[in-house]
């Protein structure tokens, strides 16, 4: 089998006319873990390969990639952590990207990281973008690339949000879709419907009919492991906490709410609770 060559890039920005030599990592992300984003993944590290090899100067630090990860927030982006550490150690001097949505599209993050490693000296090229940071005037087309980044993420979440109202509306089920006493069935067109799993659905009514009658959920919780009952669905087993949640469930009366919590900043992906946006009775 004949060796993989790399591709160079049709984009073909101005070379960093410096023959000093430096240290050179490259940070590239997908948004998603699905087939093709993984295949844009290697596509990405492909794109980079090339510029090591036309700068013989440049000492490959590695390619750092998140995958699975939104451009939106640097939290639980490892790769980039990683990087960002090492370059504040002195260990890298250049990043090289494919573009500035790669790197963030959060314009505040995206700005206040490129300032903190430029004021140790590391600098960060966005390939597609020709913006290199060590540069005077580099503010201004980043800013304006970030921004453009930050509004087409903004763009992107609306248009799933309004997906997920439709499918709401079509009768499919989003959250946490598994619950004791019931499974969900799909129907050809696509509509979803809960299925009563009798064993369990017996359980559900004398945990009802228990509490009913007077007793709190600790006493309920350890009646039933006193009878010996056993749920796969709650890894710790059955707990004042789990009987608490099951009796406020609005799915053992007959109802349907989703739309329980929503996102109401797409940079800050922090989860805010409502009263929901769907009632199926």
């Amino acid at each position: 089998m004949p060796l993989a060559q790399t591709t160079p890039p049709r984009e073909k920005p101005t070379r960093i006319e410096d023959d000093k030599p430096h240290n050179v990592c490259a940070y590239c992300r997908v948004s998603t873990d699905d087939k093709d984003q993984r295949n844009s993944l290697e596509a990405q590290k492909q794109f980079f390969e090339y510029y090591f090899e036309d700068n013989p100067n440049w000492t490959n630090v590695g390619i750092f990639a998140d995958e699975g990860l939104s451009g939106t927030s640097l939290n639980k982006r490892t790769a980039f952590q990683q990087m960002y550490d090492l370059a504040m150690m002195g260990k890298i001097d250049i990043i090289i990207t494919k573009e500035v949505s790669r790197f963030s599209r959060n314009v505040q993050d995206l700005l206040n990281t490129v300032e903190e490693l430029r004021k140790n000296k590391v600098y960060v090229w966005f390939l597609s973008d020709n913006i290199y940071t060590e540069n005077k005037g580099y503010r201004e087309p980043l800013n304006v690339a970030g921004n453009s980044a930050e509004n087409e993420s903004r763009k992107t979440s609306n248009r799933v949000k309004w997906g997920q109202m439709q499918k709401m509306k079509q009768g499919v089920v989003f959250g946490r879709r598994e619950m004791y006493g019931y499974k969900i069935e799909r129907e050809p067109n696509g509509k979803q419907h809960f299925v009563i799993i009798e064993e369990e659905a017996k359980i559900i009514k004398q945990i009802f009919e228990w509490y009913a009658a007077g007793d709190g959920t600790f006493t309920i919780a350890r009646k039933l492991k006193d009878m010996g009952v056993k749920t796969k669905r709650y890894k710790n087993g059955w707990s004042n906490t789990v009987i608490l949640r099951l009796l406020r469930n609005e799915k053992y009366v007959g109802d349907l709410l989703q739309g329980k919590t929503y996102t109401d900043d797409e940079l800050e992906h922090k989860k805010k609770y409502n009263r929901g946006d769907y009632y199926t009775h």
